[in-house]
């Protein structure tokens, strides 16, 4: 194998003997890997950084946009799954199991004052008062609720 100066400026040909890399392939990566008349041994410096981080996904390339794709499949997989186990329902239902819950309970506090009075026959008219003020209070509260749902992606629950 002939000697080699890895100070002297590169040529495609060689770089592509040395490295094994298809000539072509070479050609397209002067310019973006490769800096244009640099020497051999920068080349084989630039590939090398190169290759590492294509390796560690940084390129910004196919390798990180294959990697955002299997993350994302990933979590959707795991939203499907959790919506099989019972783990996450949809934004649609707790709305309506929030609005059936408070329709069950404003009953049950109109008719707490007359509970009161009967259970506890000397509580005083300004007792009763207070806890009639306080359950309109908590009937308006009730009648008030809007979940705050954050937005999620279409296709998604």
């Amino acid at each position: 194998m002939p000697t080699v100066d890895l100070d002297a400026p590169a040529t495609q040909a060689e770089f592509a003997r040395i490295t094994g890399i298809d000539q072509a392939a070479v050609s397209r990566m002067v310019g973006t890997v490769l800096t244009n008349g640099a020497s051999l041994q920068t080349w084989i410096q630039e590939l090398l950084k190169h290759r590492g981080e294509l390796a560690a996904g940084r390129s910004g390339g196919l390798a990180s946009e294959r990697e955002r794709v299997a993350r994302a499949q990933a979590e959707r997989i795991e939203r499907e799954n959790a919506l099989k186990a019972g783990l996450l329902v949809p934004a649609e239902q707790i709305t309506v199991a929030l609005a059936d819950v408070a329709a069950q309970m404003v009953p049950v506090l109109e008719g707490l004052p007359g509970r009161i009075r009967k259970r506890a026959p000397t509580a005083t008219v300004a007792m009763i008062k207070v806890v009639e003020d306080e359950v309109v209070r908590a009937r308006n509260l009730l009648a008030a609720i809007e979940p705050r749902i954050e937005h999620v992606p279409s296709g998604s629950p």
